[in-house]
């Protein structure tokens, strides 16, 4: 299988630098004669710098320097052409941010979870207050590197969504997850996270999710897709998928509710199976009166919608019992269980003590 990301150029190349505006390419190039320690001959243009280098061993030395902010890493644009290329505006297309080409120097470990399709599925599960009882899980994906190491999912996923792969990653996590559940023997619904991305490919929605679950043996009332990406606004295409997965029996779930106005918006348009309550609402809840007049409101809304309510990020015995008062059964959280590779069946009733 060949690679999912652009080969990152590791041999001399002319850089060309733009940045948003000419009077900071002084300053620029102060700072990369800084970084080089003058030993590479920099070109001031009207409107770019220019030099020659090892690409990889420019970047790594822009990331070792640390003398970039964030902000001039998304604003700072790279070329790298051929040593003798010609500058043309043709070969535009091919500039990226600085960020892009650091993301990119560092993605081997991301092509090689997409070649070798490494990922592994934790679970963590969603309790009923009233029975101690886990009424289902949400899969969780972590990438496994070269060495055999698990890979932090918020490194693997953010860089999968800036050197924009992310599409590829969720599709492989979704898949995995359905695969691992059935390995596991889990009779209980999986909640999985999908990007709204996803929706824009129908024969991934349609004919591979339902190709994997009959093959898996897998009902569709066992599948919860999650939807994340809470600030990204649903288009009526992606609606009318929506319904069309709900129709199958698939139910849906909103992820983050009350984190912001678009949870909210979202929650208003595509009325879901299931909201799940931001841990920023749920954390020290027993505290703040205001966050209780938040969680009670959408729990009266959810109940005269027909709407499932889970509590994510439930830590400590206040905040669950609290959340129960609010009318709130289903709760999810490290106070009983956290995300790990086999699914915990039985959980401890001390939280309800």
């Amino acid at each position: 299988m060949g690679r999912f990301l652009p080969k990152f150029p590791t041999s001399r190349k002319k850089v060309i630098v733009f940045v948003p505006h000419s009077d900071y390419l002084n300053y620029l190039l102060h700072k990369f004669n800084d970084i080089f320690k003058h030993d590479v001959e920099i070109d001031l243009m009207d409107d770019y710098l220019s030099f020659e280098m090892e690409f990889d061993k420019f970047i790594d030395l822009a990331l070792s320097s640390q003398e970039f902010t964030q902000i001039e890493l998304e604003e700072i644009t790279l070329l790298p052409l051929d040593v003798g290329e010609t500058f043309t505006l043709r070969c535009l297309k091919n500039s990226r941010t600085f960020q892009y080409w650091i993301d990119l120097r560092r993605s081997d470990v991301l092509d090689f979870v997409l070649q070798n399709e490494s990922l592994t599925t934790f679970f963590q599960p969603v309790v009923n207050y009233k029975t101690g009882k886990v009424v289902c899980y949400e899969c969780l994906s972590r990438g496994i590197d070269q060495n055999g190491e698990l890979i932090a999912p918020a490194l693997l996923f953010d860089l999968a969504k800036r050197l924009d792969v992310l599409l590829e990653l969720s599709k492989l996590a979704i898949v995995k997850a359905l695969k691992v559940s059935k390995q596991k023997n889990i009779t209980q619904p999986v909640s999985i996270n999908f990007p709204p991305s996803i929706l824009l490919d129908p024969d991934f929605v349609y004919k591979t999710i339902s190709d994997e679950l009959e093959k898996l043996k897998m009902r569709p009332e066992q599948v919860i897709l999650e939807l994340t990406e809470s600030e990204k606004e649903i288009k009526e295409f992606e609606k009318f998928v929506l319904e069309s997965l709900k129709k199958r029996n698939i139910k849906i779930a909103i992820d983050d509710v009350g984190n912001g106005f678009s949870s909210l918006k979202r929650l208003a348009n595509l009325k879901p199976d299931i909201i799940k309550i931001d841990m920023g609402l749920v954390r020290d809840i027993q505290k703040d009166r205001l966050k209780r007049y938040m969680v009670e409101a959408l729990v009266s809304m959810a109940k005269k919608s027909d709407i499932q309510v889970i509590a994510e990020g439930v830590e400590t015995k206040e905040e669950c019992k609290t959340l129960f008062a609010l009318g709130v059964d289903l709760m999810q959280g490290y106070l009983f269980a956290k995300p790990g590779p086999e699914p915990l069946r039985e959980i401890d009733q001390n939280f309800s003590k």
